[in-house]
């Protein structure tokens, strides 16, 4: 479904997808699932999918997925595609504002990604 071309459709998954992600008991084998779709296609369409997107990022590093999430922006950072680039920033950005699984292990794991 998060790889439907219907615009209208498309924006409905995502927000059946948060709403699964928030409310279901594991996540873990849909987090591997959709990771790279989530990352590589939905983020530049338009403003509010960029929104729904990061809050399904978001969702998933509070629910302990932190160890799939961060290697997947961080290798987003040297996108050549500057949008992809700029989305993978931001949601790191976010993550650390609200203070979203912040550990100094995945902090450490992540900076040496880089």
């Amino acid at each position: 479904m998060i790889q439907d071309t219907n615009l209208g459709g498309l924006y409905e998954a995502l927000n059946c997808l948060h709403s699964y992600l928030k409310f279901g008991k594991s996540i873990k084998s849909v987090s591997f699932a959709i990771i790279h779709t989530l990352l590589e296609k939905i983020q530049t369409n338009k403003p509010n999918f960029k929104e729904i997107t990061c809050k399904i990022l978001l969702t998933m590093l509070r629910r302990d997925q932190a160890s799939v999430i961060y290697p997947e922006l961080i290798k987003r950072f040297k996108n050549k595609n500057a949008k992809a680039a700029y989305f993978a920033l931001f949601v790191v950005n976010e993550a650390l504002k609200t203070n979203t699984a912040v550990e100094e292990i995945n902090l450490k794991a992540t900076f040496k990604a880089i």
